[in-house]
């Protein structure tokens, strides 16, 4: 099977993240390709068309593009929007291999003086910030439905809280040590 250039980088995307809503694909893959290329959702749909039909590991759940039968997450969706905002859609580095709970998603920055690690974690209660573990230089960003940034204390250094807004992007709440 033959894949174009757009094609075998969004194939790549899949198998690392498992499975990623058509937006966020989309978005990843234009900021991939500008200013050479501008792939507007038309071709975003004609790409992912002809994948699914000749390939069998591109699957559809309605607005989810999976690498093969997948159980999705909403946890890691939101995740990845997060993931998505921090970076201006373009990340260095991405993966969800050889994550422990709470870690939903690690990923670095882009830019050249951007290389910090971050983590995506989900917080279904408030004391998980005191107990998980991050590596050396590691930021986390924590996730969580109906906990707002007020209800769950100070926040610990290089650890953040990231609040969903009604438009779904997020407010960033971080400590306030020094």
């Amino acid at each position: 099977m033959l894949l174009s250039k757009q094609q075998k980088y969004i194939t790549e995307v899949l198998k690392q993240l498992k499975y990623i809503r058509v937006d966020q694909l989309h978005a990843l893959t234009r900021e991939a390709f500008l200013p050479a290329m501008d792939i507007d959702e038309h071709r975003m749909a004609v790409m992912l068309r002809q994948m699914r039909t000749i390939t069998n590991f591109v699957r559809f759940q309605d607005d989810i593009v999976c690498y093969g039968e997948r159980e999705t997450d909403a946890r890691r969706l939101e995740a990845i929007d997060v993931m998505l905002e921090l970076t201006e859609n373009k990340p260095s580095f991405y993966s969800v291999y050889a994550l422990q709970e709470p870690l939903l998603l690690r990923f670095t920055g882009s830019g050249e003086n951007d290389t910090r690690l971050f983590s995506v974690a989900w917080m279904d209660i408030p004391a998980r910030i005191a107990t998980t573990t991050r590596m050396k230089g590691e930021r986390l960003i924590w996730i969580a439905d109906g906990i707002d940034a007020e209800r769950i204390g100070p926040i610990p250094k290089h650890q953040f809280f990231a609040q969903r807004q009604p438009d779904g992007t997020h407010r960033f709440f971080g400590s306030s040590e020094p």
